[in-house]
C-alpha cells in the first residue's frame, strides 16, 4: 500500500523558538540547509529531511501568549544520521552548544551526543558501530544486551554471538526488554519469552 504522502513529508518536526534568526544561524552552522524563508516561519533540510522552525507570530495567536523557560533537558529530540559524528562533536563545541550527553559508543550501536538548541529542544548526531559497545567491553545488563541482540543482529561479531546464546530471556529484565524491543527474532523466530535459551543467535 503506497503512502498518502512521500515518506520525506511525515513526521516533519515543527520547533517553536524565541528569536528565529538566532534559531537558524545555529541550525545553518550545524549543518542543516535553509530551504524557505517565510520571516517568522523558516523550512530547514538535511538530506531531503525537513524542520521547521516558527515564532509565535506565525500562529496568530494573543498577544499575552509566552513561551516556558527551556528545560534543564530536552522534552524531545531529533537524530540525524552521520557517517562522522566525531566531526560533528567538533563542530558542535566550536558553536559552544549546551551539552546535553556527551558524546560516546552506546550499547545500541550507535556513537552519539546530544546538544540543546538555543531554545531548548535536543539535536542528536549519530554514526553507526561497527561493533557495539557491548559487544566489545561487556554489556551494563542483561536487559540491555538481549535489546542490542534483538535490534541488531547484523552488527554482532562472533563474540557478541556467543554472549546472545547465553542471555536467558526467562530473567525478568531480559524478557521485559526484548518484549518492548520487536526486532527480526521476535515472534516464531526465537527471541520471544524463554526461547531465547532454546535458539541462539546464528542458529536455526
Amino acid at each position: 500500500m503506497s503512502g498518502y504522502v512521500h515518506p520525506t513529508e511525515q513526521l516533519v518536526t515543527e520547533i517553536v523558538v524565541r528569536d528565529i534568526r538566532r534559531s537558524v544561524d545555529f541550525y545553518e552552522r550545524l549543518g542543516f540547509t535553509l530551504l524557505r524563508d517565510g520571516g517568522d516561519f523558516v523550512e530547514l533540510t538535511w538530506e531531503d529531511h525537513r524542520l521547521y522552525l516558527a515564532e509565535l507570530s506565525a500562529y496568530h495567536l494573543d498577544s499575552g501568549t509566552e513561551l516556558p523557560l527551556p528545560p534543564a533537558f530536552p522534552l524531545a529530540n531529533v537524530r540525524v544520521m552521520v557517517p562522522d559524528v566525531d566531526q560533528c562533536w567538533r563542530r558542535a563545541n566550536d558553536l559552544g552548544a549546551r551539552i546535553i550527553t556527551g558524546i560516546d559508543d552506546r550499547y545500541y550501536g550507535l556513537r552519539d551526543f546530544i546538544i540543546a538548541d538555543p531554545d531548548g529542544f535536543g539535536v542528536r548526531f549519530a554514526s553507526r558501530l561497527q561493533t557495539p559497545k557491548l559487544a566489545q567491553h561487556g554489556h551494563d545488563s542483561e536487559g540491555q544486551f538481549a535489546v542490542m541482540c534483538a535490534r541488531h543482529p547484523e552488527l554482532l561479531d562472533s563474540h557478541a554471538m556467543r554472549k546472545c546464546r547465553n542471555v536467558h530471556a526467562s530473567s525478568a529484565a531480559a524478557e521485559s526488554a526484548i518484549s518492548m524491543a520487536p526486532g527480526p527474532w521476535s515472534g516464531d523466530s526465537g527471541w520471544t519469552g524463554s526461547t531465547a535459551n532454546k535458539r541462539g543467535v546464528g542458529e536455526s
